[in-house]
């Protein structure tokens, strides 16, 4: 006799949305901000924007030494998005975008 496994279970719109209202809150809780949110969807942003301004003030302070660092901080410092995402299905869904 075999078992034949259950087919998943659909949720309704309330509690997706709760499901992922929960996972935002984690989100924000690790330091993330919510850039933008739908029922079944949001945008979380971590980090803040590279200061260019400053960073162009102290290259010419220390006569272009400076510059190495702001090359550094632009390619690997700012803000990093991220798309959490919830299916019919209840599963989160969470990738950089």
């Amino acid at each position: 006799m075999s078992e034949h496994p259950q087919p998943p279970v659909v949720l309704d719109d309330e509690r997706r949305a709760q499901i992922l209202s929960q996972a935002i809150g984690s989100e924000a809780a690790a330091g993330g901000r919510v850039e933008s949110h739908t029922p079944h969807a949001a945008v979380v942003v971590y980090g803040q924007k590279v200061n260019h301004t400053l960073h162009a003030i102290l290259t010419l302070f220390t006569c272009f030494a400076w510059g190495l660092v702001w090359i550094i901080v632009s390619l690997t410092g700012g803000e990093k998005r991220y798309a959490v995402t919830i299916d019919p299905y209840g599963h989160l869904r969470r990738r950089k975008v």
